[in-house]
């Protein structure tokens, strides 16, 4: 968890992010987020105000989250 946090703050310090797309209750890293209850997959993410960051998870389901972003491209 050490390691994700300090990946995430090296980021921030340079995009300053508003948005954590695949975050839990317990591991948000910005005061936005999208829980799995949420389905980030399902939200409209160029509606969102600011830089987003997203770590997916990893697993079957990532490709999905690919997908997703390369629609936005």
């Amino acid at each position: 968890m050490g390691n994700t946090r300090h990946f995430f703050n090296n980021l921030n310090e340079k995009y300053h992010f508003k948005w954590d797309l695949a975050a839990s209750n317990d591991n948000a890293k910005c005061n936005n987020y999208f829980t799995r209850d949420d389905n980030s997959l399902e939200q409209n993410w160029g509606g969102l105000d600011g830089n987003l960051f997203v770590n997916p998870p990893y697993g079957r389901e990532l490709k999905l989250w690919v997908k997703k972003q390369l629609k936005r491209i």
